[in-house]
């Protein structure tokens, strides 16, 4: 498989920002030429997702690390970092996170 397939397998993917539940937009960055990157539109969201990379704060938003944390789940098959896919507003806990390259989910908060 070329080097350059996974990114075209991502280009497809829509994350919502994990912490405005907010779809994220395709767009590049300096810091990640070679990269497929998403961003929070939401205003003074420094949250942005990258397939290869995860969740990550730009360096404006750096210091927010330690305030908010960067959700930091990898795929049980291939390692990728996932992304978030899905909330549920009935149901505040509950998230769906897919993997970027084999589509493979994961939920967390399902009330049983």
């Amino acid at each position: 498989m070329p080097a350059t397939e996974p990114a075209k397998v991502m280009k497809d993917i829509q994350p919502l920002c994990f912490e405005h539940h907010a779809e994220m937009r395709r767009e590049q960055l300096a810091s990640h030429r070679e990269k497929v990157v998403y961003s929070c539109q939401e205003p003074e969201c420094h949250i942005h997702y990258c397939g290869s990379d995860g969740y990550f704060f730009n360096p404006a938003g750096e210091d927010l690390i330690d305030q908010y944390g960067i959700p930091r789940l990898h795929c049980a098959q291939d390692g990728s970092p996932l992304y978030l896919l899905e909330v549920q507003p009935e149901n505040h806990s509950f998230r769906l996170w897919r993997c970027p390259k084999c589509n493979m989910s994961r939920v967390s908060g399902m009330v049983h």
